[in-house]
């Protein structure tokens, strides 16, 4: 099986940004789940949160770019909500979903979005600095 990996160097720029503003917002407990909103992606459902990276137009484009096969496992970096999974899983079955992400309350809802949509894949969060960890 083969091991892709996708990473938007926008995003990659500003996550440690998102990352500061999230530290915040994840004090705010309710208020943070209050303004959940759910975008429908074909048959999947995609959650998303007002201060945290959305569904936009680098991840529709790359999703489109990329050439997927069956069975083949693919990797986001810095992969956020899960966005870029969910697209990708529109147009090929079969795929597991794999993703790395810096903030914690983006990888979490990564996880859930995985789960919700019964699709297979792992989200890991932390630093892509430290990819060495978790793959030797």
């Amino acid at each position: 099986m083969s091991h892709r990996c996708f990473c938007t160097e926008a995003l990659y720029n500003r996550l440690a940004d998102w990352h500061n503003e999230a530290q915040s917002e994840e004090k705010g407990g309710a208020a943070v789940r209050e303004r959940e909103t759910v975008e429908n992606l074909g048959r999947y459902r995609l959650r998303q949160r007002a201060h945290l990276p959305k569904l936009g137009t680098d991840s529709n484009q790359l999703a489109q770019f990329v050439t997927l096969h069956a069975r083949e496992r693919v990797c986001d970096l810095g992969c956020g909500v899960g966005v870029l999974g969910l697209l990708l899983a529109q147009r090929q079955a079969d795929l597991t979903l794999d993703g790395i992400e810096l903030v914690a309350e983006s990888a979490q809802l990564a996880v859930e979005n995985l789960r919700e949509n019964e699709l297979r894949g792992t989200v890991i969060h932390g630093d892509l600095r430290e990819y060495r960890r978790w793959f030797t």
